[in-house]
């Protein structure tokens, strides 16, 4: 048997990986298998020096130093066969207790001494020669990497520094604006308190508004919180299986390398909003309003101090926002002029007109008080009847007066009906609409969008009208002169709302009524 030491190539490499390299085949790169020795002395697979060489006469010569073969003897080397076997049994060995400590190539069954660049993972000698790979010594693999886990163990605790400051940053930035929502809270206790019974509607409404910015505050902080904690438990596991993977033994320490980078890779984080834009703007619009409140509020003390009978008035609210607020104080106070000579206006009877009521509506005999029911009765289908609108004018028709009248409502409680008063050109046939560019002034209960309440029926919004108690019994004001056309809740002797600048256009104004199924109104 020849050995031939490669002292160049083998310095570094151990006695058994020499001993493995001096019983494989250079030509199959595997054990020798019935091995044969030539001329020059080196050995190799009867088969494969065979098929090397094949039938050709031509010289051969040795795949290994290229010396010519002048004769093509193959001599059976019986020892080197003797000294393979016991190699085998011997790497075998070897590989079952590297097998138990999983540094084993799975192919092979070689120990993993060499780190393929390629693959970014162990390899065994055998995998070496077997492949074109770029490979370097584990060692060399370990100083590495180790030296790449090393910066990104850097790199994810300087993101889990900057995710714990953004964390504290926005739980600081939660609290404060859930103490400005606290603050604008009690500020709009107190200015409402300085209000009449009517604004305690809208105080509920606001605060409500304030309760619903907090939800969001909270929700969305609960929710950017709930996700950095997530992302940095994320980075702990990935830095607890690093700190892990670097204290393994170089062999295992190189194991699943290209996952645990792509990972390292993936786990990059990223700033986001920790609120929605305009948060800040909501809550300080609550501020603007204290400035309006106080101002109106003093407008309220002059209009109660200056009469007794006027203190009773004010508790509808109008409308929800600054602008509609004042626009309500407006119509109250210019109708509050007038409250001191409501005596010198004259009260009217009102008798409701058969002709004008639609064919579901149903008038009692004095014609005082009109029901929607259930089935359409045969009527003349005249030009001045309603249809297919369940409206009905009064018999009275008034120009240039100052005239005023009770309704009282009865029927089902969520009922629609309405009551005001209509030019006598409104419409009477198809879709007409409450709004006053027809020609109808009225205030009632409807259902609006997905809101059923007390509305009255303004344009190009309706107005809500709130009141702290069921609605009975209203009492009709109209100044033709002045376009003022005026509501009262009579149990409570309250405005409830007034159409200040009414287009009559010199026409003669008919009361007017809006019947709905299970609504009762008598004059």
């Amino acid at each position: 048997m020849h050995f031939e030491f490669m002292a160049d190539e083998m310095a570094d490499e151990s006695p058994v990986q020499n001993l493995c390299e001096e019983t494989t085949c250079r030509i199959c790169r595997e054990y020798f298998k019935d091995p044969v020795i030539i001329e020059c002395g080196h050995n190799f697979c009867q088969t494969c020096i065979t098929q090397a060489w094949g039938k050709s006469d031509q010289e051969a010569s040795c795949p290994q130093c290229r010396e010519p073969c002048q004769q093509r003897n193959l001599r059976p080397n019986q020892q080197l066969a003797s000294i393979v076997e016991i190699v085998k049994k011997f790497s075998l060995q070897m590989a079952r207790a590297a097998e138990a400590l999983g540094r084993v190539c799975e192919r092979h069954q070689e120990p993993l001494k060499l780190f393929g660049e390629g693959d970014r993972a162990p390899i065994c000698v055998v995998c070496d020669k077997s492949k074109e790979l770029i490979v370097i010594p584990k060692e060399e693999a370990l100083d590495e990497y180790q030296g790449r886990i090393l910066r990104h163990l850097e790199f994810l605790n300087k993101q889990r520094e900057e995710i714990l400051s953004s964390k504290l940053k926005r739980e600081t930035e939660s609290q404060n604006l859930l103490k400005q929502t606290d603050m604008e809270r009690q500020k709009l206790m107190a200015d409402f308190k300085q209000l009449h019974q009517f604004l305690e509607e809208q105080e509920c409404f606001l605060l409500a508004r304030l309760k619903e910015l907090d939800d969001e505050i909270k929700s969305w902080e609960d929710k950017h919180i709930a996700k950095l904690s997530e992302e940095m438990s994320s980075i702990d596991d990935l830095i607890k299986e690093l700190e892990e993977k670097k204290k393994q033994p170089a062999t295992e320490f190189l194991q699943n390398m290209r996952s645990i980078l792509e990972r390292c890779n993936e786990n990059e984080y990223k700033t986001m909003n920790a609120f929605p834009p305009g948060l800040e703007e909501q809550i300080d619009n609550f501020s603007k309003m204290h400035p309006f409140l106080e101002k109106e509020t003093e407008k309220f003390k002059d209009v109660v101090l200056s009469g007794p009978q006027e203190n009773k008035a004010g508790s509808a609210m109008p409308s929800s926002t600054p602008e509609s607020i004042q626009q309500g104080e407006m119509c109250i106070m210019r109708e509050k002029s007038n409250l001191g000579t409501l005596g010198k206006i004259a009260s009217v009877n009102i008798v409701l007109d058969p002709e004008t009521a639609n064919h579901y509506l149903i008038l009692s005999e004095d014609g005082k008080s009109v029901r929607c029911g259930g089935e359409r009765q045969n009527l003349p289908d005249s030009r001045k009847r309603f249809d297919p609108k369940t409206y009905v004018l009064g018999s009275e028709r008034f120009r240039a007066v100052r005239k005023w009248w009770e309704v009282e409502v009865g029927g089902e409680k969520n009922a629609t009906w309405a009551v005001g008063v209509a030019r006598e050109s409104t419409p009477r046939k198809g879709q007409v609409s409450l709004k006053p560019s027809v020609g109808i002034w009225a205030v009632g209960k409807a259902m609006v969008g997905s809101l059923y309440g007390l509305w009255a029926f303004t344009a190009p919004e309706r107005t809500p009208l709130l009141l702290n108690h069921e609605l009975r019994k209203i009492r009709v004001t109209l100044d033709y002169e002045k376009g003022s056309v005026g509501f009262f809740d009579v149990e409570g002797d309250v405005l409830i709302f007034t159409f200040p600048k009414a287009s009559f256009f010199g026409e003669e104004i008919r009361p007017f009524f809006l019947v709905g199924q299970g609504a009762e109104l008598s004059c």
